[in-house]
C-alpha cells in the first residue's frame, strides 16, 4: 500500500476494504504549506491568472485569498498540515 492510500484510510476518505487505484486518484494532494503557496499552485494547475475569468485577474493578485476560498468552500481540505482536494467532488 502506498503513502497516499495510507493517509486516505487513515482520515476515512477511502474505505480500506474496498478501494480500487481509480479511488485514490481522485485525490490531489499539493505540496503547499501555506496559503500563499497553495494559491499559487492553485493557479498554476489551471494554466496561471490568465486562464482565470477576467473579474478575477485583479493586479496584484492575492493567492492567499484564492487558496482560503477554495478552503472554505470545502474544495480543498487541511489534513495533518497536508491540502487535499477530492476531484471528484470539486468537478
Amino acid at each position: 500500500m502506498d503513502k497516499k492510500a495510507e493517509f486516505l484510510i487513515k482520515h476515512n476518505l477511502i474505505d480500506e476494504n474496498n478501494y480500487t487505484e481509480q479511488d485514490i486518484s481522485k485525490f490531489e494532494f499539493f505540496k503547499a504549506d501555506e496559503l500563499d503557496s497553495l494559491g499559487r499552485e492553485l493557479i498554476e494547475n489551471v494554466g496561471g491568472i490568465s486562464e482565470l475569468p477576467l473579474n478575477m485577474q485583479e493586479t496584484p493578485f492575492n493567492y492567499e485569498f484564492f487558496a482560503r476560498d477554495h478552503i472554505e468552500d470545502g474544495s480543498i481540505l487541511l489534513i495533518d498540515g497536508v491540502y487535499v482536494r477530492n476531484n471528484e467532488k470539486y468537478i
